[in-house]
């Protein structure tokens, strides 16, 4: 849930169905991190730095990933990651590995096995950028939607949401 102060600042809420109450998680800056487009799927790292998706004007088409940095306490304007990462199609749920050399996100796109399939981009130090993304291929993608991609902390075992057969 968001909620826009008078003073333009924006809240994100979570609600707590088990506990009848509502808090507020954190607030954000109402140019920086909030649109009156659809975003979501944040993936925050280390309290400063988020991934996230969103379908605000000015990007490449459907839902693109952008990421923005918290300085001095104060969220900056969200930098689009691109037209390299980013599709006409709808490019969500980003995960950045902990060593910050592996973007894991969900797309769509037409290299897709089915409706949304996972993707790996890898990070170049030397170009700091991130490489084309591949498809994770199978075991890992079906004909099915495959999303929502998260490493546990040993970073070899993964979890993931899937309509796949069987599921």
């Amino acid at each position: 849930l968001r909620k826009t102060l008078p003073n333009g600042q924006m809240l994100l809420f979570k609600d707590n169905y088990d506990q009848d109450r509502v808090e507020v998680l954190l607030p954000f800056a109402g140019h920086a991190l909030s649109s009156q487009a659809w975003e979501g799927d944040h993936f925050f790292v280390h309290d400063s730095l988020v991934f996230f998706a969103s379908s605000r004007p000015g990007g490449y088409g459907g839902r693109d990933l952008y990421y923005a940095l918290q300085q001095n306490g104060i969220w900056q304007t969200p930098i689009n990651l691109g037209p390299t990462l980013n599709t006409p199609y709808d490019e969500c749920n980003p995960l950045l590995t902990n060593n910050g050399l592996q973007l894991h996100f969900s797309s769509n796109r037409p290299t897709s096995m089915g409706g949304y399939d996972l993707y790996q981009a890898n990070f170049d130090p030397a170009k700091t950028q991130f490489d084309a993304p591949k498809n994770m291929g199978i075991p890992i993608n079906s004909s099915g939607d495959d999303c929502d991609f998260w490493l546990a902390a040993d970073g070899a075992t993964a979890y993931l949401s899937s309509d796949r057969a069987g599921g």
